[in-house]
């Protein structure tokens, strides 16, 4: 049983997986991570969901406004246990439901 929650970016659950997040993208960008690191601030973010599976965070995602009628989708992702199961989908539609 998956539950969300809407937070912001203080939220502790989300700080964790944010680390987690960028500690997995300096090993997939190698050499590039630091020019792409700059684009990845999370201060002052209000729109974060957060998925729990059996009361484990699992899943994390944000949106930023981008200007009136549109935002960014970022910070998505999924602890590697929890892959392969569907949650990036429920990420994404609580993102575009709220």
């Amino acid at each position: 049983m998956y539950t969300r929650f809407r937070t912001q970016s203080t939220h502790p659950d989300f700080e964790k997986l944010n680390m987690e997040l960028d500690a997995d993208l300096a090993i997939r960008n190698g050499e590039t991570n630091e020019f792409f690191a700059q684009f990845n601030t999370v201060q002052n973010i209000q729109h974060v969901v957060l998925i729990y599976e059996n009361n484990e965070i699992a899943a994390c995602g944000v949106f930023k406004p981008y200007n009136k009628i549109t935002v960014e989708i970022k910070r998505m992702f999924v602890r590697p246990e929890f892959r392969g199961n569907g949650i990036s989908k429920i990420v994404l539609h609580e993102l575009q439901n709220w």
